[in-house]
């Protein structure tokens, strides 16, 4: 906001590590977080998906002066207390997920948010 604020002009920026994660690094990271064991099955790339994704941060450095400060496990730990904390809300108020109801199972929060590139690669910022 600093930036905007002192003039400087509407852009986007990439706020990532600069480093990947695979998809077992970051099911191994829930599991050690929620304490939980993750069923995973695995499977071919599908067609059309990209061997690597990466956020490229450099930009934002060298525009904002910004750096990464949270790994992995730190973005896993705060998006699963968010969602623990805001289940408990949404019971506490009375409010019920009905998916169980439709006949879908709901996946844990950090599995959903894992399956995500954006929070893959880029929510490791603060």
């Amino acid at each position: 906001l600093r930036y905007l604020e002192n003039g400087g002009s509407t852009d986007f920026f990439n706020l990532g590590t600069n480093e990947g994660s695979s998809v077992k690094e970051v099911f191994a990271a829930c599991e050690k977080v929620t304490g939980r064991r993750i069923p995973l099955k695995a499977e071919d790339r599908r067609p059309g998906d990209p061997a690597s994704l990466v956020a490229d941060n450099r930009k934002a450095k060298a525009i904002l002066g910004w750096n990464p400060i949270r790994t992995l496990d730190d973005s896993i730990r705060t998006a699963y207390a968010w969602e623990k904390k805001k289940r408990l809300r949404s019971v506490s108020v009375g409010n019920h997920d009905h998916s169980a109801k439709r006949g879908r199972r709901s996946r844990s929060a950090c599995s959903e948010k894992a399956m995500s590139h954006s929070f893959c690669f880029s929510s490791h910022a603060r």
